[in-house]
């Protein structure tokens, strides 16, 4: 009891005490007792001390407010050019011109803000150098970002509430990140975006800016999850978002921020890509496609999904394609038969898909690697099985390729061996002329050359080395053309040598 009187004791005291302050104009303390706080007349000090907390949290003075605005506009010019600059590098690199162009450089720095002409200053010291353009561009977009961050910077200790510059921070912090990555992670950026994100649940951009950070720091799952959320926070604000609410009348389908609502599905896709979960892919994808109307993004989209379905939906087994190729391209091609040879063996899930990577590994075996007995074998496997029509033709034309490429390698190792195995080159031969191919005329017309000591074998394979003559050039025809006139007449059938021959003299005339 004694305690409770004590307490209802102090309580009327502090009340007396503050009541007097108010009439008096005097101050109080905050709750946590560091500063003063002034009450205004009329107004009640424990209101104000509540209030002055609550306010502590949201504004700062005016002066201060002014300074960090003026920093902001500073370090948001700043990281503008640079970004600029960057992007003419990009640009540089994907062009097959290497280096950036004179007009491109001052188009990105002519909004250079006086910061940049201290650095022009600084880099006379540099013109015993013979810098190209690329590296004066990056020294000028590596200046003007590291300004963008000081300025930003000190804009959010003046003013830490300005959710505005703490976006512009977080991109600073971004593409430092992806610039400088020995000198800066993503983890700064991660934790404005994911404060902002906390305390605005509702605002979209929150979390798409924070897929595309974990996005480029590689951590997948998060970077699904984020713009996952974006997408859900769209739609489900898409009745009162601020353009609504600007216009009540227009409706929630024509408010809806398209742009964003299509990048994250396709964000997502590209995140679960890296997850290999195909599913995911496939359903973002088409949610992506459904909610654009613009070429590219539809031609963007329908690429991804056929590159995750080359194999049904095996993103691996895509991936290490994507590989090999690579290596191919940069000359390194028996690692990249080593690569094929696993996707061929162990990998690949479709019959149609391991056709087409023996195909590619059996062209570099023949025509680089001097593995052409292994070329033709392999591409031996996928032909054979291949279902025909009655001349041999591949009933699925999309393989007619792979019929011209092992019809090509077969006939290629008869010429090659026909000086010193004569029954090797004509079983090459033959086996060329088994399936119909673009040169099957040529094997005829090698096999009837090989067959002189047969003339009724000779010709049979001469008339059907004729039935292809649009396979021969002039100078081989005229050779088909003798060679069907000597047999014919070692035949004793002068007629169609007569015909045959009559063919060789128009053409001499």
């Amino acid at each position: 009891m004694k305690t409770r009187s004590y307490s209802l004791m102090a309580l009327m005291l502090f009340s007396i005490y503050i009541a007097g302050c108010s009439s008096t104009g005097t101050s109080v303390r905050s709750f946590d007792g560091k500063r003063a706080v002034k009450v205004p007349p009329g107004v009640n000090p424990i209101v104000a001390v509540r209030a002055d907390s609550i306010a502590a949290g949201l504004f700062v003075s005016m002066k201060h407010e002014r300074e960090a605005q003026a920093l902001f506009e500073q370090g948001r010019r700043h990281y503008e050019v640079s970004d600029s600059m960057w992007a003419v590098l990009d640009a540089a690199k994907k062009s097959p011109v290497k280096s950036v162009s004179k007009d491109d450089s001052l188009a990105a720095v002519k909004e250079t803000i006086t910061g940049a002409v201290k650095l022009n200053e600084a880099a006379q010291n540099l013109q015993n150098y013979d810098r190209t353009q690329e590296q004066r561009l990056i020294i000028q977009a590596s200046y003007n970002l590291k300004e963008a961050q000081k300025s930003l910077e000190k804009s959010v200790q003046l003013n830490p509430f300005n959710a505005q510059v703490q976006n512009y921070l977080a991109l600073t912090y971004k593409l430092l990140a992806g610039r400088f990555p020995k000198e800066m992670s993503y983890e700064k950026s991660l934790r404005i975006w994911g404060t902002l994100a906390r305390l605005e649940p509702g605002e979209a951009g929150h979390h798409y800016n924070l897929g595309s950070v974990f996005l480029a720091a590689g951590q997948w799952a998060e970077a699904l999850d984020n713009f996952k959320k974006c997408e859900e926070v769209l739609q489900a604000s898409a009745e009162f978002n601020p353009q609504r609410l600007a216009n009540p009348a227009l409706p929630a389908e024509a408010s809806m921020d398209t742009t964003t609502l299509f990048l994250a599905a396709y964000y997502q896709a590209q995140a679960a890509v890296k997850l290999f979960d195909d599913k995911t892919a496939l359903e973002s994808l088409n949610r992506a496609k459904k909610s654009t109307n613009v070429p590219q993004n539809i031609e963007a989209v329908e690429s991804t999904m056929k590159w995750i379905n080359w194999d049904d939906g095996n993103i691996f087994g895509a991936v290490m394609r994507d590989s090999a190729n690579a290596l191919v391209n940069q000359g390194k091609l028996v690692e990249a038969a080593k690569i094929y040879e696993d996707l061929i063996n162990r990998i690949l899930k479709t019959q149609r898909t391991k056709d087409e990577v023996s195909w590619t590994c059996a062209t570099i075996e023949f025509t680089s690697l001097n593995r052409k007995a292994g070329a033709v074998a392999r591409l031996y496997e996928v032909v054979r099985n291949i279902p025909k029509d009655t001349d041999g033709a591949p009933i699925d034309t999309t393989y007619k390729t792979y019929f011209d490429a092992y019809g090509t390698m077969c006939h290629n190792l008869g010429t090659d061996t026909l000086r010193s195995d004569r029954k090797l080159a004509y079983t090459y031969f033959s086996q060329a002329a088994e399936i119909n191919w673009k040169g099957r005329g040529k094997s005829y017309l090698s096999m009837t050359e090989l067959t002189r000591g047969n003339p009724e074998l000779m010709v049979a394979n001469g008339e059907k080395a004729m039935a292809l003559t649009g396979q021969l050039t002039p100078d081989e025809l005229q050779s088909l053309y003798k060679l069907l006139v000597d047999g014919y007449r070692r035949l004793r059938q002068p007629e169609k040598a007569r015909f045959y021959f009559d063919k060789v003299r128009s053409a001499n005339e």
